[in-house]
């Protein structure tokens, strides 16, 4: 004859909840580790495209603002490319520690990407150049990537326009002395908090996207623990 086999739990309903929610925590938190550095990896060419995606890259490579902002041929073809590389190195996952709060789970990853001061483009080689003013006779620097970040449409440079179609190092044309003011074109020009990089990162397609290669990358670790 069998014998009866009893079971006597010495912990309450309460206390096994939360027995569960913290080994659940705990593997979470193994799988958050494995994300952050396999979606760094991940995450840097989908922002380097973004960027070198947006319209004011393409007008830089040999279209019209390239000229306005006095672009030689060879700075259209590097500062893109260094541009959108220093914005992808930006890319930071900061695990947060997955806790027990109540009878719910907290925590997850921190995205970062470019610093809000923008200082790791505007310190480039290619955010700006050199150029020779006669009258003065001596070199000015031209803080071109500056005033397409942050200048807005406000101008920057006082009696001054561009002489579209005359010889100039761009291809595209000359700025020259004339009565009136320059800025950057309208539909190109931003401000620290609204230019092209905020616009490229702050995209519903870019949102989408990052978060189909971290819950694709998250659900692979989980398998795998």
């Amino acid at each position: 004859m069998a014998k009866e086999l009893s079971l006597h739990l010495t912990n309450t309903e309460r206390e096994m909840e939360r027995m569960i929610l913290w080994m659940l925590a705990s593997r979470l938190g193994q799988s958050i580790q494995g994300v952050t550095v396999a979606g760094m990896r991940a995450l840097k060419p989908l922002i380097k495209n973004a960027i070198l995606r947006c319209p004011e890259m393409a007008e830089l490579q040999g279209g019209k603002l390239a000229g306005e902002l006095g672009l030689w041929p060879s700075l259209q073809t590097l500062a893109p490319e260094m541009i959108a590389e220093a914005v992808a190195e930006t890319v930071f996952l900061k695990p947060v520690k997955v806790v027990v709060v109540g009878s719910q789970l907290k925590g997850g990853m921190l995205l970062q990407i470019q610093p809000s001061d923008f200082g790791n483009v505007l310190g480039l080689d290619v955010a700006s150049y050199k150029y020779f003013r006669r009258t003065k006779r001596r070199s000015e620097k031209i803080p071109w990537l500056r005033w397409l970040l942050t200048a807005g449409s406000s101008p920057v440079l006082l009696r001054y326009h561009l002489e579209a179609g005359q010889v100039s190092r761009s291809g595209k044309g000359v700025i020259m002395k004339r009565p009136g003011t320059w800025s950057v074109p309208s539909d190109s020009a931003g401000t620290i908090e609204d230019n092209f990089i905020t616009r490229a990162l702050d995209d519903a397609e870019m949102r989408n996207n990052i978060l189909s290669i971290l819950n694709r990358l998250w659900v692979r670790q989980l398998s795998a623990i």
